[in-house]
């Protein structure tokens, strides 16, 4: 189970906020006059207090840029460019990158496409790589909170007992949305 309160409260404005500048591949990057951006799981540390660790020189997309690594307060945990364990158990991920979903939130979809759905290769649980959706899929910030919108949803039907009868799950595009 995800811990739905910080998502709904925390996470997910944050994400919609428009506060934060996307980028992939990394938690965090601060590139030239002091523009820095985060993936979302660099979103979700900062909002659970993560503080600057190492910093990387390196680039993005052809762009100079520093890479910071993040970790938890008064904590040793550094994992580069990754999500502190520590911190990563607040939310409920797995592995500092997945979250997990109920098995009826497999054949979700989002703007007409299935969601993508991981294993957990300790337990078979079905997640979503929020690495994935970032870096490879580029998905924006709205699109991921979408999703975890959907992920926190799916898990307050389960744990109200509710059974999904039916076919996949469609949510519709917001204004926000529209023309991406």
């Amino acid at each position: 189970m995800i811990n739905i309160e910080f998502c709904r409260n925390e996470w997910i404005p944050a994400l919609r906020s428009g506060r934060y500048k996307q980028i992939d591949g990394t938690l965090m990057a601060r590139f030239a006059k002091g523009d820095v951006r985060y993936c979302c799981l660099g979103v979700a540390a900062r909002r659970l207090g993560a503080v600057e660790r190492s910093v990387f020189p390196s680039e993005n997309h052809g762009q100079k840029c520093d890479f910071i690594s993040l970790a938890a307060p008064h904590s040793k945990d550094e994992r580069d460019n990754f999500m502190p364990h520590e911190l990563g158990k607040k939310i409920g991920l797995l592995d500092g990158q997945f979250l997990p979903v109920p098995e009826s939130f497999i054949g979700t979809c989002y703007k007409d496409e299935p969601i993508s759905i991981s294993y957990w290769d300790s337990d078979e649980s079905p997640c979503i790589n929020l690495a994935l959706l970032n870096d490879e899929l580029m998905f924006t910030f709205d699109d991921i909170a979408n999703v975890i919108e959907l992920a926190c949803a799916a898990w307050e039907s389960q744990s109200q007992g509710e059974v999904k009868t039916s076919g996949p799950v469609q949510m519709k595009p917001t204004l926000a949305l529209i023309g991406d």
